[in-house]
This record gives C-alpha cells, sequence and structure tokens, in this order.
C-alpha cells in the first residue's frame, strides 16, 4: 500500500456568512471523478447544517466537526477524524473548511505539526464578503484580521450586494499587502487557483480564543425528540449559537418561515436545511440580508442561529412554529 505523503491540503478560511461552503461547493463541482478528495467541515453549533448542503461522488468523503472551533475546543476531535479518515479513505487531496470564527494561526500549527510528513499545506484561500469589510467591528476582530492576513488568495465574494467602494477596500487592501484576489458573485472558486504553495504568515496567538469557549455553557434540551424539536444553546468566542433540530412532523409552509427569517435582525448568521410541504429547502442568511433559498433533497430538519447577544430560544422557537403545520390549514398554499 502506498505511503501517505505530501496530500495537498487546502484551508478556507472566511468569517461568518462570506459563503466558503458556497465556495467548497464550486470545487466540488469541478473535481476529476476519479480523484479521492476528503473534505473536513467545522461546525461553531452542534447541529450539522454546512455538511449537509455538500454533495460530492463516490470517490469524496465529507466529515463533519461541530460544537466549537477545531482551532481550540475541537482539536482533538479535528485530529482524531482527520487521522481516521486519511487511514481508512486514503485520500488524494484534502479541504479543511474551519468555522467562520476560528484562529488560523491554531489550525496551521495542527496541520503543520500533527501531520507534518503526510499533508503538504498550500494554498490557503480566504473568502471575504465586502459589506463585512468595511465595518469597525470587523476591522477590530483578531480572528478576522488574521484569516485576511493567512490568505494566499482572498476571494472578493458576494458582488451583487456589494458597492463600487466595498469592492475596492477588498482589492486595495489585497494589493497592498501583495495578495492575488479574485472577484466573484456566489463563491465561483476555480481549481486553478488552489495552484501555489502556502506562504507563511507571522500571526499573534489570540489568548483569548481559548478562553472565549465556555463549555459549560452548553444546554442540550431533548425531551420526547418525536414530538419536539432538540434544541442546542451554545456560547463561545462572544458568539451565541442556537439550534434546533426538528422531528419529521414538523412541516413548514416555506413563504411563511423565509418572511419570518428575513424579518429577523441582529443575528449575525442563519442556515439551515428545513422540510416543507413542497419539499427540502435551504436557508442561509447574513446579517440583515435577504436568505437565500434552494430546494434540495434531503431528510433533515434543522436550523442554527448565531448572534452577538444572548438567544431567547423560547420565543424564537416559539416564531417559527408559527410557520409549521400545526398553524395552517391544508387548503393553504406553499
Amino acid at each position: 500500500m502506498k505511503k501517505l505523503h505530501n496530500i495537498p491540503t487546502h484551508v478556507l478560511m472566511g468569517f461568518l456568512g462570506a459563503g466558503k461552503s458556497s465556495a467548497v461547493r464550486s470545487l466540488l463541482d469541478q473535481k476529476m471523478p476519479h480523484e479521492k478528495w476528503l473534505v473536513i467541515v467545522n461546525e461553531f453549533g452542534k447541529v450539522a447544517v454546512d455538511q449537509l448542503l455538500l454533495i460530492g461522488d463516490q470517490n469524496t468523503q465529507i466529515n463533519e466537526v461541530g460544537g466549537g472551533c477545531m482551532c481550540c475546543s475541537a482539536n482533538l476531535l479535528l485530529k482524531t477524524k482527520l487521522n481516521n479518515a486519511l487511514r481508512s479513505f486514503r485520500p488524494d487531496r484534502v479541504i479543511i473548511e474551519p468555522t467562520g470564527l476560528a484562529h488560523p494561526k491554531k489550525i496551521m500549527e495542527i496541520l503543520s505539526e500533527d501531520f507534518k510528513d503526510v499533508l503538504k499545506l498550500s494554498t490557503v484561500v480566504t473568502i471575504v464578503d465586502p459589506t463585512q469589510f468595511d465595518t469597525e467591528k470587523f476591522q477590530k476582530h483578531q480572528s478576522y484580521q488574521d484569516q485576511l492576513l493567512i490568505g494566499d488568495v482572498i476571494i472578493c465574494n458576494k458582488l451583487d450586494i456589494s458597492t463600487d467602494k466595498q469592492i475596492s477596500q477588498v482589492v486595495d487592501w489585497s494589493s497592498q499587502h501583495h495578495k492575488t484576489v479574485h472577484q466573484v458573485t456566489n463563491g465561483e472558486i476555480q481549481f486553478s487557483w488552489l495552484g501555489t504553495e502556502h506562504i507563511e504568515v507571522d500571526l499573534a496567538t489570540d489568548e483569548n480564543h481559548d478562553k472565549d469557549q465556555s463549555p459549560s455553557q452548553l444546554q442540550n434540551e431533548h425531551t420526547s425528540a418525536l414530538l419536539t424539536p432538540m434544541v442546542n444553546v451554545e456560547f463561545a468566542l462572544g458568539f451565541h449559537s442556537c439550534g434546533f433540530e426538528f422531528p419529521r412532523t414538523y412541516i413548514f409552509r416555506s413563504a411563511d418561515l423565509i418572511k419570518i427569517i428575513d424579518n429577523l435582525k441582529y443575528f449575525a448568521r442563519i442556515k439551515g436545511v428545513i422540510q416543507c410541504r413542497d419539499g427540502a429547502i435551504s436557508i442561509n442568511k447574513s446579517g440583515n440580508q435577504n436568505a437565500t433559498v434552494e430546494k434540495l433533497i434531503s431528510p433533515a430538519n434543522c436550523l442554527e442561529f448565531i448572534s452577538e447577544t444572548p438567544i431567547n430560544k423560547d420565543i424564537l422557537l416559539e416564531t417559527l412554529t408559527l410557520a409549521s403545520k400545526q398553524n395552517y390549514d391544508d387548503s393553504s398554499p406553499n
């Protein structure tokens, strides 16, 4: 059996809602059928949503690392899953999508030290939402800034909702820091852009990153799963997450649910796969932008909310339930 050695490995960085999963989907669409790709997806919360939205062929394995940042609270799980997958699946290429709150320095250390002779760290891509880039909140966020600095290639995403000024700021910053930059609308990253080796960048260690993760604040409420939603609540890195896993009895009216979600402000991120009367849909919303909705085939029924302020799970669940089948009659439209 051939020894595992120098497997090209790419890390796709990007803050919450920047468009990392769309970029991964774009790369999977370009994969040669005979190549074996391993994709590791890191979820901030306990509800695995991103993994549900990634579909590969028989030579693609998608693994999820949930319940915190893979750089700290979930780093042991990352090492275990990556090690097991490398041995059993023996991929030709590895793509890693950390959570948007991850600190890149620690991820690079894990890959370059723990998997030194197995993985070859290649192009690191940073996905940027220009509407976030020019705000003071993100300019002062250390993980956000370090994600920019670590990238060999900068993807200026979401051109359709960004102003010319916002786009120019990303392009100008990339030029000043000698970064290659590409402009796209929906994460349409080209595989040919991954052809460079990673250039190491000296980053400061975020001393508060580990301290901000508080497993003791995790609440897992699972009462009669066949009848009521399972609720997962976490707080870490200054962000609150609330995930709902709905039982199969919860069928939603898509138009009402989308309207409710679009009217929910002050959430950094809302994403999920929901069962509706006309089939499953994926929902993806960043900040105050309207949700992006796509039809898909999936048995999943879950939503995750991420906010910088505490989330009242009871009020949120009550609001969402207004669009479930218990609150409309069978004659109403989808």
